[in-house]
């Protein structure tokens, strides 16, 4: 990390630290995987103290990020949470719709291949053998949830998808899945805009490991060579 971020006092960045240590660990260490691991099932499965702590985590974070992003004047009007959709329900029933045929300890894939999709590492997986889902199956609840609340209006709508480069193949696979398993409305218009990456004098960044600059050294960059 660098030196503007160990220096700025804010939430996202008092997290930021755990969350690149966190993320070594869960590649190197196994116990530390498996302890991380459950946490994840012990959400999935509706205990309300690993909920709370994920769920708290993420507001934790996030108001250190609306700070940010309100410097630009871009406010929001509503944060939805992952968690909320595995609550009620809908990641299970996606999954079970998806995958009615899976067993216990087995996981939940499917395959796209009559519609053109395929991956090179076989089917795509949509909830892990340990029954924790995959982020692709909070998606698609998650898009349920917005085309539901689009159909409510009576009115064709758009959902405008925001995200990295690399995502196209599972925003395509996305796409599919609620057109084709789903029978989405054709009424509704799901698109994307993919924001590109930057790399610098070879680096590729990466939060995970820490290889980031944020909008705060930008903005404070650009004032300073004003």
């Amino acid at each position: 990390m660098s030196d503007f971020i160990k220096n700025f006092v804010r939430n996202d960045y008092e997290i930021l630290p755990y969350y690149i240590a966190g993320n070594e660990h869960y590649e190197t260490d196994e116990d530390f995987k498996i302890r991380a691991d459950e946490i994840i099932r012990k959400a999935e499965s509706g205990d309300k103290d690993a909920i709370n702590l994920m769920k708290e985590t993420a507001k934790f974070c996030l108001e250190g990020q609306r700070q940010a992003l309100e410097n630009l004047d871009i406010k929001f009007d509503k944060f939805d949470y992952e968690s909320e959709f595995v609550e009620n329900g809908k990641v299970n029933e996606v999954i079970n719709h998806l995958c009615p045929d899976r067993k216990d300890n087995e996981p939940a894939e499917i395959g796209l291949e009559e519609y053109g999709i395929k991956r090179e590492k076989g089917k795509i997986i949509i909830a892990r053998s340990n029954g924790t889902s995959v982020y692709l199956a909070r998606d698609i609840a998650y898009h349920l949830h917005k085309i539901g609340l689009i159909n409510k209006t009576g009115n064709n709508g758009k959902i405008l998808d925001v995200l990295g480069e690399d995502h196209k193949q599972e925003f395509l696979e996305l796409k599919t899945i609620l057109e084709k398993k789903f029978n989405v409305d054709a009424g509704i218009t799901l698109n994307t805009v993919f924001f590109s990456f930057v790399h610098f004098e070879g680096r590729k960044f990466s939060t995970r490991k820490g290889n980031i600059i944020t909008i705060d050294e930008l903005i404070s960059d650009a004032i300073e060579k004003a």
